[in-house]
């Protein structure tokens, strides 16, 4: 027999056991409650954060649509949760609890301490536990469908474009018309990951709206076409927020850039009444994306004696820097920015104006793009 077969050498046959016996211990807990393990994964979900899109409680479980999708009408029908259509993009639902099913949290509360008990082997210690948790956290990634599936986008993405964060930065223009071709899902998901990112990274608001026509004024609908997806920019109001937006919002553009899409930043002519889409934050503008009926064409442009200026002799690195940061959009193109440096401390100083803070964080983003963050820091 080949040794690879044999049952005791099996990981999986392990795995698959303690799986099964693990929920065959859940289950006199969850009889009285009227729900299963798989309605127990979703309402813990639900008890953490309310009001989740269908495909985010999917990608947190690991769950397929042809699994998740049931899954929820049988809790909806046990008056668990309830399903609705998304404001902003009708294709999605959003799955809330119920009364009772935010109840069920007070009485579930104790099952994992109640588990606990059921436990008969010898004890385990908090290291050895946070060990097992950490190998099988690995595990599921390295098995998971979505996480083989967005490496797979990302690589078709990077092949189809052939282009880097660098190369978006000489291709990107702005654009403000677009063709009626929609956002595929895997574009979508993308997207949105990276956009959860940055908000995280720069804690900021930023939130994609699709399919919907109403992300600017109605005077703008001379200059632009099919403008039907969005992102909302914006964040509890602070000093440097323009400055976190507009770093964040430009690492999107060259990213969707790299995805084979085009954008807009608009700051003044955006239907502001959007701002409900990120309820209790300060919106600064949004970023239409798109397929663009044409790649736009480059704006004009200062030198770089106009924007910048270095003591002593300017390295090579500056230099990058200051023809990326040229590269930027900036409101209305003023180019209202000045860099100075000296040995490898870099200040940036802008024209006061209403975007002067969004601008900043634009330029900074270039500008960094461009010399290297290895090269310098910033005063």
């Amino acid at each position: 027999m080949y040794p690879q077969l044999k049952l005791e050498n099996q990981l999986c046959f392990r795995l698959y056991t303690a799986s099964r016996l693990v929920a065959q211990a859940y289950t006199p807990f969850f009889e009285p409650l009227g729900i299963t393990y798989l309605q127990y994964l979703v309402l813990m979900v639900l008890w953490e954060q309310d009001n989740q899109l269908v495909c985010k409680i999917a990608h947190r479980l690991v769950l397929e649509s042809n699994t998740i999708t049931p899954l929820l009408q049988r809790m909806e029908r046990s008056g668990l949760v309830i399903r609705t259509k998304g404001i902003a993009d009708g294709r999605q639902t959003l799955v809330s609890l119920t009364k009772k099913g935010r109840l069920l949290e007070e009485l579930a509360k104790d099952i994992p301490k109640r588990m606990a008990q059921c436990w008969k082997g010898d004890p385990l210690s908090m290291e050895q536990l946070n060990q097992l948790i950490n190998m099988l956290d690995t595990m599921i990634k390295g098995y998971s469908p979505e996480v083989n599936k967005e490496r797979k986008e990302k690589k078709k993405s990077k092949n189809k474009t052939n282009m880097d964060l660098k190369e978006a930065m000489s291709a990107r223009h702005t654009v403000r018309q677009y063709t009626e071709q929609p956002l595929g899902d895997d574009v979508l998901t993308l997207l949105e990951t990276r956009i959860a990112e940055m908000n995280s990274k720069h804690g900021i608001t930023m939130k994609l709206v699709v399919n919907n026509r109403k992300g600017i004024m109605g005077i703008m609908k001379l200059v632009a076409r099919n403008v039907m997806n969005y992102i909302v920019i914006g964040g509890d109001e602070a000093e440097d927020l323009g400055v976190r937006a507009g770093y964040a919002s430009a690492d999107i553009m060259l990213y969707a850039q790299t995805l084979g899409l085009c954008t807009w930043w608009i700051g003044g002519t955006y239907n502001h009444s959007v701002a409900h889409l990120i309820p209790g934050k300060k919106t600064l503008g949004v970023v239409t994306v798109g397929y663009g009926a044409t790649q736009g064409t480059p704006h004009k442009s200062k030198l770089p004696s106009e924007v910048s200026f270095y003591k002593g002799e300017t390295p090579e690195w500056f230099k990058c820097g200051i023809a990326a940061a040229l590269l930027a959009p900036t409101a209305l193109n003023k180019q209202g920015f000045q860099i100075n440096g000296e040995g490898n401390k870099v200040s940036i100083t802008y024209a006061k104006g209403t975007f002067s803070g969004v601008d900043t964080g634009i330029v900074k983003y270039h500008f960094e793009l461009g010399a290297g963050k290895e090269n310098f820091v910033w005063e």
